[in-house]
């Protein structure tokens, strides 16, 4: 079976409501609610998503740990160790009955590349995991910078930062990046969701309720202060006072 296939790009309207994307024939990823993290472990979740969406620069401690240089292996080869190794009872959430072990490292002759393949012929080349890990960054915000060192003395001392982050990380492992979020939201007269109905919610819809919110509300604060005079009209952006005007990523 090719990798190739008929495919979309990930749709905003369809990211929004929560629409399963179509990676290709055999591969689809879901959008789990809020309720589903939670029976998971918001960590155990969040650190399947950037496992999945990671680039050899964001593991630099990781890879030196193993004796990898992050600048000398690829995207691709990142991708397949890290995929391979994902348990099914973790990747069910996004991947459905799709099992990342399954899946082994092999040469396609044919187009002399690396993939990794299924018994049943189903194949991930590195435009599928470039398509899983698009997805996964627009579905989650997250914004990918490629980085290169300009030089050996630079190189390392990104490598005993990127230790020291890890380290700091180890440290916060526990607490939770959305209990304060949910908390506040809940608390919110302009959210329409109690503790029980956020709980349905995909995380895309309830990350972009926070985000919509603050904007409302600073808006309408602007708006209230030129009403008041003690905003200059004359110099605000008027832009800033459209409430409806696109989310910046």
């Amino acid at each position: 079976m090719s990798a190739e296939g008929k495919f979309q790009e990930p749709d905003e309207l369809q990211i929004y409501f929560g629409t399963s994307y179509q990676v290709n024939p055999y591969i689809s990823i879901r959008q789990p609610t809020l309720g589903e993290v939670l029976e998971m472990g918001e960590g155990r979740y969040f650190s399947m998503i950037h496992t999945l969406t990671a680039l050899p620069c964001n593991l630099k401690a990781e890879l030196d740990m193993q004796g990898i240089d992050y600048e000398k292996i690829s995207e691709f080869d990142l991708f397949s160790m890290l995929f391979t190794t994902m348990n099914i009872e973790d990747s069910r959430i996004l991947f459905g009955d799709l099992d990342p072990q399954s899946f082994k490292r092999e040469w396609d002759t044919t187009h002399d590349r690396p993939v990794l393949i299924r018994q049943d012929m189903v194949v991930i080349d590195e435009l599928i995991a470039a398509r899983i890990r698009n997805y996964l960054c627009k579905m989650h915000n997250i914004t990918q910078v490629r980085e290169k060192a300009m030089n050996a003395a630079t190189k390392k001392l990104l490598i005993e930062i990127a230790y020291e982050d890890l380290e700091k990380r180890k440290r916060k492992s526990g607490k939770s990046g959305l209990q304060p979020l949910i908390s506040t939201m809940v608390n919110s007269a302009g959210f329409k969701y109690d503790l029980q109905k956020v709980r349905d919610l995909t995380l895309c819809a309830f990350m972009d309720s926070v985000a919509r919110i603050q904007l409302i509300d600073s808006s309408k604060a602007l708006l209230q202060g030129c009403y008041s005079g003690s905003v200059d009209m004359s110099k605000v952006d008027k832009t800033m006072l459209d409430y409806a005007r696109e989310l910046k990523k």
